[in-house]
């Protein structure tokens, strides 16, 4: 690829968007689709983890329903998970 293609393009991007009188109207556009797509991802990340969650306390149905996975062996994920004192 041709350099001056490139500086042409690099120097056209900073002389609009950086240095240009429009650039506060420029980045705040940006940052709005930005937040808007991260809010998103958040919001989806989120609602996995919670039904993540539901799954592990939910009662042991892994015989009932096929494809369904055990409860792992140490329970709840909400049980007291300190350990017991002996005698």
């Amino acid at each position: 690829m041709r350099e001056d293609a490139l500086l042409n393009g690099i120097f056209g991007f900073f002389a609009e968007r950086v240095f240009g009188p429009r650039r506060r109207e420029l980045f705040e556009q940006d940052l709005k689709q930005v937040d808007l797509e991260g809010g998103k991802k958040a919001v989806v990340r989120l609602e996995a983890l919670e039904r993540s969650i539901e799954q592990l306390d939910a009662p042991d149905t892994a015989d009932s329903k096929p494809g369904a996975h055990k409860r792992p062996p140490w329970g709840n994920v909400s049980q007291d998970s300190r350990p017991h004192e002996r005698d």
